[in-house]
């Protein structure tokens, strides 16, 4: 059977089809190409990394240190558990003054090792801080290397935190802390011995650390300063002189 004779219109548009088909072809393959690095530029783009690490822990920590303190609230700094002391600020006697001297004394910790925060991940984090494939992290989304932070960092700066909230920088603030659960636990135990046998009126005693609490709300803030910061940084990248900084230009 002979094929039908194609107009000239017809024959024109089949040629567009068949070439914007080939367009397609090729720009689907260059968009799989796969981008060799050399090690010099892998070796940089790990610098440039761990650069921005730098960059935005130092402005996290400085965001703690307000006149020599963080001003955290009884929410970020009082375990769940020992909510009960609320409603007993006005009827145990200096629970209230108690209270005020932990808060201070745990804000005022918090500074303090916020303040040292950036040295010890420079001095025993970041040199031995493995990052295969940097490139993804500086072309990623405007969070991608503080989520990385978190994933592979935190875990050994909360451990660091930690024992620097329970040594000699967080024992003051410890110290008010059992003080003003000696006082209520005190106060609850005098309160069931006097309503014996009405469990109405029996007092729950405080068992209650609040390190733990102390060390979620470091992280988080810690971690919400360095998300800005890092847009932010990205943001300004073309506009820094600091080569390491300005290869995020464009990302």
């Amino acid at each position: 059977m002979k094929s039908p004779i194609q107009s000239p219109t017809a024959r024109k548009l089949r040629h567009l089809l068949v070439a914007g088909l080939a367009i397609l072809m090729i720009s689907g393959c260059r968009t799989q190409e796969i981008v060799v690095r050399t090690p010099e530029e892998i070796a940089f783009a790990r610098l440039a990394v761990v650069e921005m690490m730098e960059v935005t822990t130092k402005a996290a920590a400085d965001n703690f240190q307000q006149n020599g303190t963080w001003n955290g609230s009884f929410a970020e700094l009082v375990p769940p558990q020992a909510a009960e002391i609320l409603p007993s600020m006005e009827t145990i006697p200096g629970i209230r003054r108690l209270m005020d001297n932990y808060l201070t004394g745990m804000n005022r910790a918090i500074a303090s090792i916020a303040k040292d925060i950036p040295q010890y991940l420079k001095d025993e984090v970041f040199p031995d801080l493995e990052i295969a494939d940097p490139f993804r992290l500086i072309e990623g989304q405007s969070d991608a290397v503080t989520r990385y932070f978190a994933t592979t960092v935190s875990g050994d700066l909360e451990k660091w935190i930690g024992s620097r909230l329970t040594g000699e920088q967080g024992a003051q603030a410890v110290l008010a802390w059992n003080t003003m659960v000696r006082t209520y636990n005190t106060y609850a135990k005098s309160q069931n011995l006097l309503h014996a046998g009405d469990p109405d009126l029996e007092w729950e005693l405080l068992d209650a650390d609040p390190i733990r609490t102390v060390l979620v709300s470091m992280l988080r803030a810690l971690l919400s300063v360095m998300t800005s910061q890092e847009a932010l940084v990205r943001t300004m990248a073309p506009a820094y002189d600091n080569p390491l900084i300005t290869i995020y230009a464009g990302r």
